[in-house]
């Protein structure tokens, strides 16, 4: 009865640490795929340059500078300051739908675009932060 124990309860914790969706198959997998996705994206991206992104920029931006999202007034902000600083800006984030009214004003308020996208993937696009023109 003893072993029976034991040997449930090991294939209960083998499945739990090396088969759920968060277990250790699953993250070496997830992380495999970023590492293919760092070699292309940072094809695009000067190594002085900024990324603005909410996702896995410890796995494919660890050396880059990064601002974590566009999640408030302060981030804006800072992209606008570092634009006018003359600094080269990435936003690699879920692809912006053409409808996200919102977000496109809220950016060009503080006066800045994106370019359309340089590279996708599954959700996921990066594209380049530019500053917005100003017709002559």
């Amino acid at each position: 009865m003893t072993v029976f124990c034991f040997f449930g309860l090991f294939a209960v914790s083998y499945r739990a640490v090396f088969t759920s969706f968060e277990g250790l198959s699953h993250v070496k997998q997830t992380v495999n795929t970023y590492y293919k996705w760092q070699e292309s994206l940072l094809s695009y991206i000067n190594p002085d340059a900024i990324v603005v992104t909410k996702y896995a920029d410890k796995y494919i931006f660890p050396e880059r500078d990064v601002i974590p999202g566009l999640l408030s007034d302060v981030s804006y902000e800072a992209v606008k300051m570092l634009l006018d600083h003359d600094k080269e800006l990435f936003y690699y984030d879920l692809k912006l739908p053409e409808d996200d009214k919102d977000r496109l004003e809220k950016m060009s308020k503080y006066g800045f675009g994106l370019s359309a996208p340089l590279w996708s993937v599954e959700d996921l696009e990066l594209r380049r932060i530019e500053k917005n023109r100003v017709p002559r």
